[in-house]
């Protein structure tokens, strides 16, 4: 099962703002309670700490919405949207790359090729990253699908859907402008004749 970047933007589009929300507050929740003692973690722990509070957050919101659930698999945390798309919610570097230790499962994931236990339907699995400064603050959060290389596309999100209901109406409008596309014929070119040579004998 494959959904292109049109397709999943589509479909999640008012989830959105409950993404960003959720991770905005798990941030400044992290921040309250433990940035005064970054100092004396290392930066995993860190990340694994704010993971936990973007999980709980996360964990709450889908609890409360219609059409979405929480998937605990070995440890590993994940949320169902519509019993369609599985997100897990990742710390991703620059290149929208997450950091995981690779193991089989996590290459079948990437693969799309990976069955969640218990869950009758199959999904379709994305990343929800969140890009942190090296001050533990907020700088986007986007919707990345990877491959077991690099991510292969992003939707970067916010609070609002303005810009994401424009990106459907651009791919809309470049579809509708392909399909309508008139190819100019090719001019005739007249070769004049010279008065000499119309002229009769």
């Amino acid at each position: 099962m494959y959904y292109s970047k049109e397709e999943v933007n589509k479909a999640l589009l008012l989830w959105y703002p409950k993404f960003v929300q959720a991770i905005n507050e798990a941030i400044e929740a992290w921040q309250t309670d433990c940035s005064n003692a970054q100092s004396h973690f290392s930066s995993t722990s860190v990340a694994a700490t704010i993971n936990d509070y973007v999980h709980e957050k996360l964990s709450i919101l889908m609890h409360q919405e219609v059409g979405g659930e929480c998937f605990v698999d070995n440890r590993a945390f994940t949320i169902i949207v519509d019993g369609k798309f599985a997100l897990r919610p990742k710390k991703v570097d620059k290149n929208l790359r997450s950091a995981n230790i690779k193991t089989s499962r996590v290459n079948a994931i990437k693969e799309q090729d990976y069955s969640l236990p218990g869950l009758e339907s199959e999904v379709f699995f994305l990343t929800l990253g969140y890009k942190l400064s090296e001050f533990q603050e907020l700088q986007g959060v986007y919707i990345v699908m990877e491959d077991l290389q690099k991510a292969v596309w992003s939707i970067k999100i916010d609070a609002t859907n303005e810009n994401h209901e424009q990106l459907g109406f651009d791919l809309w409008q470049q579809e509708v402008e392909a399909a309508s596309t008139v190819y100019p014929r090719k001019k005739r070119v007249r070769v004049k004749t010279s008065a000499a040579n119309t002229k009769e004998a």
